[in-house]
């Protein structure tokens, strides 16, 4: 009869147990919360001094960054300019065919004159052969 134990002595013992199993389960996620919190802490941490620099960058660079009403001023600017070009080039190119018509032009008259020299040679000769 050693062996044998009351029915309050077993459930006892089940308690005992029970108790002491919800105790570690309980410090186990304790130290879980506790490893978390600390997990967390330090990637805030991280993400601040990540702002930080980001901030302190912008600052210290702020002519690096182009901003967009610059760069619309830019390139309203830049295609003033290519306009302005185009209408020069075309113009340039306008004054060199002007300038071709001129030249053939005076071309022309000296061929015309040269031809009139020689038709009134031609005449002259006719008329002074007989």
């Amino acid at each position: 009869m050693a062996d044998e134990i009351t029915l309050k002595e077993f459930i006892e013992r089940i308690f005992v147990e029970r108790e002491k199993q919800l105790q570690l389960h309980f410090r186990n996620s304790e130290n879980a919360l506790v490893l978390s919190k600390l997990e967390l802490d330090k990637r805030l941490n991280e993400l601040n001094n990540l702002r930080t620099e980001y901030t302190k960058d912008r600052m210290n660079d702020n002519h690096s960054f182009l901003h967009q009403e610059t760069y619309y001023d830019k390139m309203t600017s830049l295609d003033k300019d290519i306009k302005d070009l185009q209408l020069s080039k075309a113009s340039l190119e306008g004054k060199a065919s002007q300038q071709s018509v001129t030249r053939v032009t005076i071309i022309a008259l000296a061929g015309l004159f040269i031809s009139l020299i020689g038709i009134l040679i031609a005449i002259s000769n006719f008329f002074y052969k007989k």
